[in-house]
């Protein structure tokens, strides 16, 4: 729920002494990640949805926020998303999309918590003069939008209901 400018200066202003600074993670840093991720046997290229939070993923779980379109805003206690066959179609996905909290069980990868699907998010990375979100989103299918999804996004549209950003620590 974050634009690029409130992402980035979140992001600065986590941590900052003698030590260390933060601020957003760039496009290197997230293709590193990937690849280590990758070379752990999670699919990071085609379908991130053993690992990520999808439009597609099947899972159970409780205490999530629902963010369809019908029910934005909604605390379900417990329930199954998605729907077994694709074949049914993007809308059916689209009545049973949800956003995790940060840290769900079910979407990490070598301790790296929401890095495919759950929300897209910012960077500190440019295509032409716009900004970079990376990892897919909740509204999203998994095969579409795996763990190594770049999107190219215009200033004008900063933000939506799954775009957020990740931190990274930089040492002084």
């Amino acid at each position: 729920y974050i634009d690029y400018d409130h992402a980035q200066a979140n992001a600065e202003s986590m941590y900052s002494n003698a030590n260390v600074e933060s601020g957003l993670i760039t496009g290197t840093q997230w293709d590193v990640i990937m690849k280590w991720i990758e070379n752990s046997g999670y699919n990071v290229r085609t379908d991130s949805s053993s690992f990520g939070n999808y439009a597609n993923t099947i899972w159970t779980t409780s205490a999530m926020d629902d963010c369809s379109d019908y029910n934005i805003g909604n605390n379900w206690t417990s329930g199954t998303k998605g729907v077994a066959d694709p074949s049914l179609g993007f809308s059916v996905y689209m009545k049973n999309i949800a956003l995790f909290k940060t840290g769900s069980a079910t979407t990490i990868a070598n301790n790296i918590y929401d890095i495919a699907g759950n929300a897209g998010e910012w960077t500190s990375e440019m295509h032409s003069t716009n900004r970079v979100i990376r990892g897919g989103a909740a509204s999203s299918n998994s095969y579409e939008c795996p763990a190594t999804y770049r999107m190219s996004r215009d200033m004008a549209m900063n933000n939506d209901v799954v775009t957020s950003f990740r931190v990274a620590l930089y040492l002084k």
